[in-house]
Parts: structure tokens; sequence; C-alpha cells
């Protein structure tokens, strides 16, 4: 672990990266006590755990994607791959910025639609407005978490996309000016 990296969460950190390929932690999916783990690699590991556990938990990887700067934010994105389909490796260097925006675009109608639509969040900007960035993103992430699977790919991680929108401006996402 790096000098300054918080742990996961009590007992947690062992989950921090994938055991069978050493790649990094990207996301979780909660259903129930069950929590699974999802790695960059398209790795998973489950495990039953406390609701009090499991809320600190998602709070340290928000805190994680939100000490990142955007140019960062975009490459994770683009590095998450599809563990469903085959990856062909190319010598091409490849932009990982401009194919995370890219990535991100595919879903900005549908997260437009939850999050600046239905949850009508530019009438809620002045109340968000008071709560710290990452409150703010773990907010976003809790709406994008609601379609995930249905509409946004469960690998993607909910806490990498809201830290996206809190860092681009929800305001400018949401085109409320």
């Amino acid at each position: 672990m790096v000098k300054d990296e918080k742990p996961l969460a009590d007992g947690l950190n062992e989950f921090s990266k994938c055991k069978t390929c050493g790649k990094e932690l990207v996301d979780m999916k909660i259903d129930g006590n069950l929590t699974v783990f999802y790695y960059s690699c398209g790795h998973k590991a489950g495990l039953v755990i406390s609701n009090e556990v499991r809320i600190r938990t998602v709070n340290v990887t928000i805190e994680k994607y939100m000490n990142k700067d955007l140019d960062g934010l975009y490459s994770d994105l683009a590095r998450i791959q599809d563990p469903t389909k085959l990856q062909v490796a190319t010598a091409s260097v490849i932009d990982f910025v401009k194919v995370g925006k890219h990535k991100l675009e595919n879903f900005q109608e549908v997260l437009h639609k939850k999050i600046c639509i239905e949850f009508e969040m530019c009438k809620k900007l002045d109340n968000l407005k008071r709560l710290s960035p990452t409150s703010q993103a773990g907010l976003i992430a809790q709406l994008i978490a609601s379609i995930t699977v249905t509409v946004i790919p469960w690998y993607l991680p909910a806490g990498l996309l809201a830290s996206i929108w809190v860092k681009e401006g929800i305001s400018k996402m949401c085109k409320c000016d």
C-alpha cells in the first residue's frame, strides 16, 4: 500500500487488489449483505459484510477517485474492459483520456435523464453545493448505481462516473445555466 493511501475499511484491505493478477479494485456492487468486488482485469470476488463496513468502504473508493484530476479519471474509465468480450492487444499508443471521454459520451444521455431530469438536479444545486465534493459524488453514485446493469454496464464503476460528473461540474453536465 502507498504511504498516504487510506485503507479500504477494517479487514477489507485484502480486497484492494485482485488475488489472481494483482490489478486494482475499480468498483463494488451490493446485493443485500453480499458485496461483490470488481477489478480492472475483469475478475471479481464476493464477501458478506455489514452495512457499516460497506459505507466506509464506498466512501474510501469515492475519495480515491476524487483525489484524481479529470484526465486521470477519464484514463481510468478508458482502461476498464468489458470482461465478457475478448480484448485484443494493439501495438499503437492509445490516448486514454480521449477514449475515456468517448466511453462516457455513450452513456451521457441516460445519465442526464436520471440525474438531471428525474432527480431534478438543477433545482437541488444550492443544497448540493453545501456538501463536500466527495459527498456530492456519493449522491451521484447512488443515482447511477440505481441504473447499473439495466442501462449502465455493471463493470463501469458508479463512483468513477460520479466523480467525473462532479469534477466536470454538475451544473455544466445538467446544463442548468
